[in-house]
């Protein structure tokens, strides 16, 4: 026996390549070894390599949630596309003895189009079809990326023949069986028959996969189908946007273009968005494995029904204060707009919602008129809260991404981005994109920006602005109109706009539908409080500009501290004693607060000025009450006001003269 010389001894191990998944190629063409197949040139493939980067893929990775529990994304266990996989069992794709291939039609002229929409009475005489109709028609035998309206526009779908569609929202798996009767799959739905009567073809599919399920086991049995893929006509991205902003924290999303080495690159491919700028649609192809050479139809994304405001917090975020606009001060259960919050963080979206339930209880409200949605509820809850919301039983839904893309709501009248920090303005344009999803209906998007974005430079608060999303923080800063910022961000193009309309932000105003050309609009997001004031002071807007009575003797703060005393003992019995047993009266407000509110009782002439230095435990209960018994006990001495005391005298002239002094110091209107 020899003995080693070390132990343990060395092994040389093999680099593994596990993992390469997730990195794209430098050009998704290359890997395809297919006679008909053109590769780019290398200008282009070098474009490709310096694409720019979404700001998001800077950073760490989103938080995700489960049950209110924070997640990490994990490894999958099995190759994505893969057939087969070690530690799983061998399986076959569905092989069918007979099946009809689909071979692609040639293109059609502009008479032979139109003869068909005729006979199939989609137009009548002397209609005609209209250009850009004609050319995307043309275009589907090649790749083809689509720029529309978030106005229905997955209702495009339904108007054409194709069978693969990549549909990356999260909630689309319990929407979107409602809308179609046709074999469904999702991941939580992989029945076998509907899988091998996919495989199979023969007739009419639309297949919705969000980008985890398409890469699954289950479905590369269909994928790697022999009769499926002679079949596809076609492979459909919907909200392709997602592709660029969600790389980094959804990994599928990067591995699309391994769908192109199974299928071929003779099925077209078609990344629809409303909102897909330069920067997106060379991620399209670098993930998704688009042609470079692909066809762009841009519409546009101009919606003359909705408005925007740029509104800068002027309280802490955590209050809540700044969203007070959407349960206002008289509202009725009728008279609440049908509105959604977003808000990118967890916590704060559940603080949210406690704070709308108190200013509900606070006006009498039903609190189920107020509801959240986020990944963390369960899918019947998600379901009920979506109905009650479309049904109008829920008037103000709290989300994030899960209210994403693609979510069909009728009559939503206000959409509010509470706090904008890692946010893009393609996203929120989608989110403003869920108001006035109707004829007839108008919405306003409101944003509102915390402290920090609000501050134009590098830095503002301690927080770097360089990883934020250039385009959005113009929309923050301009003092031009924003809709024609968002414009030259968005590439809308001049025929998308209102006649006359230029794209020149220096040249181009929206009139009436953002906050910096009509700031009538900024009053829609404001509260307006009432504040109690003493009728000599009914006039009066600075109660600072008025002469105060001289401080009132010892003796005096003395009497109104008993009073005051006198007055809490009563209130207490009344209002509190049998409901608040646990309560004294010393509950309500302490003897100290008492006090100093008797020290400079002849500076209190308004609600806020008795507020400013007392400490009241429930001070929107107390705080009238308490001021009204304060002017009762004032008024038993000397008129602190003797510059309007013929008010009360009724001296008719006095009470002139008194009014044209008030004159004098109220603030121009």
């Amino acid at each position: 026996m020899v003995e080693p010389t070390q132990w343990p001894p060395k092994r040389l191990w093999r680099e593994s390549t596990r993992g390469s998944e997730n990195i794209p190629p430098s050009s998704p063409l290359a890997p395809l070894a297919t006679p008909t197949l053109v590769t780019p040139s290398k200008s282009t493939s070098a474009s490709l390599v310096t694409t720019p980067r979404s700001p998001l893929t800077e950073k760490r990775n989103r938080r995700t949630f489960r049950n209110g529990y924070e997640i990490q994304p994990r490894t999958p266990s099995y190759k994505p596309y893969s057939i087969n996989n070690p530690g799983h069992p061998r399986q076959k794709a569905f092989a069918f003895q007979e099946y009809k291939a689909l071979h692609p039609l040639k293109a059609l002229s502009d008479a032979e189009w139109q003869q068909l929409v005729l006979d199939a009475g989609v137009l009548t005489a002397g209609q005609s079809l209209r250009d850009f109709q004609i050319r995307a028609a043309n275009h589907c035998s090649h790749h083809l990326s689509h720029s529309r309206s978030v106005y229905r526009g997955a209702d495009w779908f339904r108007q054409v023949t194709h069978l693969d569609v990549t549909a990356p929202g999260t909630a689309g798996g319990c929407d979107m069986p409602a809308r179609f009767s046709r074999g469904f799959s999702y991941v939580a739905a992989r029945d076998i028959g509907v899988l091998e009567a996919l495989a199979k073809g023969g007739r009419k599919y639309i297949l919705y996969l969000c980008p985890e399920m398409l890469e699954t086991p289950a479905l590369a049995r269909v994928l790697h189908s022999e009769s499926f893929r002679v079949q596809l006509s076609a492979i459909y991205i919907d909200e392709s946007h997602l592709i660029h902003e969600s790389v980094a924290w959804r990994p599928p999303f990067s591995r699309l273009y391994l769908l192109r080495q199974i299928v071929g690159l003779q099925v077209p491919l078609v990344a629809l968005s409303a909102t897909l700028p330069r920067s997106y649609q060379e991620s399209v192809v670098a993930y998704a494995g688009m042609k470079p050479d692909y066809q762009l139809i841009n519409l546009g994304n101009f919606r003359s029904e909705l408005s925007i405001v740029v509104q800068p917090m002027k309280h802490d975020v955590s209050s809540f204060v700044d969203l007070a606009f959407i349960i206002p001060w008289n509202a009725t259960a009728e008279s609440l707009k049908s509105t959604i919050v977003y808000a990118d963080d967890l916590d704060r979206l559940t603080s949210m919602l406690w704070w709308a339930d108190s200013r509900l209880k606070s006006l009498k409200l039903p609190e189920t008129l107020v509801d959240i949605i986020h990944a963390g509820l369960s899918d019947s809850h998600q379901d009920t809260i979506i109905a009650n919301f479309m049904a109008g039983k829920v008037k103000i839904l709290l989300g994030s991404d899960k209210i994403g893309a693609g979510m069909d709501f009728p009559n939503v009248e206000l959409v509010v981005q509470y706090g904008c920090r890692g946010l893009t303005l393609v996203r929120w344009e989608q989110r403003r994109g869920r108001g006035a999803r109707r004829t007839g209906v108008t919405a306003l998007g409101v944003l509102l920006v915390e402290p920090s974005m609000a501050c134009e430079g590098s830095t503002a608060g301690g927080h770097s602005l360089g990883n934020e999303d250039r385009g959005l923080l113009e929309v923050i800063h301009t003092k031009k109109c924003i809709e024609a910022v968002t414009n030259k961000w968005l590439e809308t193009p001049p025929g998308a706009l209102p006649p006359g309309s230029t794209t020149s932000p220096s040249l181009y105003s929206c009139g009436l539908r953002c906050s910096n050309c009509n700031p009538r609009l900024l009053g829609a997001c404001t509260e307006f409080t009432w504040i109690m004031e003493t009728p000599q002071l009914a006039n009066a807007v600075d109660s600072s500009q008025v002469s105060h009575h001289p401080r009132y003797t010892t003796e005096q703060q003395h009497q109104i501290l008993v009073a005051l005393k006198e007055w809490r003992l009563g209130h207490w019995r009344e209002k509190w004693k049998n409901d608040w047993p646990s309560y004294g009266p010393d509950s309500l407000i302490s003897d100290k607060d008492l006090a100093g509110v008797a020290s400079r009782a002849h500076k209190i002439v308004s609600v806020a000025d008795l507020v400013q230095g007392t400490h009241m435990l429930h001070e929107e209960v107390l705080e009238e009450p308490l001021f009204h018994a304060l002017h009762k006990i004032k008024e038993t001495f000397e008129d602190p006001f003797p510059e309007l005391g013929s008010k009360r005298k009724g001296d008719d002239s006095d009470q002139t003269a008194a009014a044209g002094k008030r004159q004098c110091i109220d603030p121009p209107s």
